[in-house]
């Protein structure tokens, strides 16, 4: 998944790219946010979120943002 800002939005300085990876796979999409935070710049560290979800948010030392969700628990 990909996002943009939309018309009247302030464009970050660090990226004008946004890309999301989520699912249920903790441990994959956790390596991948270890990866990308080599050498990034964490705008929202990876923790649980109060709807459930694990979510971070950085900006890789590519400068493109990245969007980590790894979904909670449905039961």
């Amino acid at each position: 998944m990909a996002s943009d800002a939309p018309t009247g939005m302030e464009t970050p300085s660090e990226s004008t790219i946004s890309l999301s990876l989520s699912g249920d796979d903790d441990e994959a999409l956790t390596r991948y946010w270890n990866g990308l935070a080599d050498g990034a710049t964490i705008i929202e560290p990876l923790t649980k979120a109060p709807c459930g979800d694990t979510f971070g948010t950085l900006t890789d030392r590519f400068r493109v943002t990245w969007l980590v969700d790894i979904s909670g628990s449905t039961s």
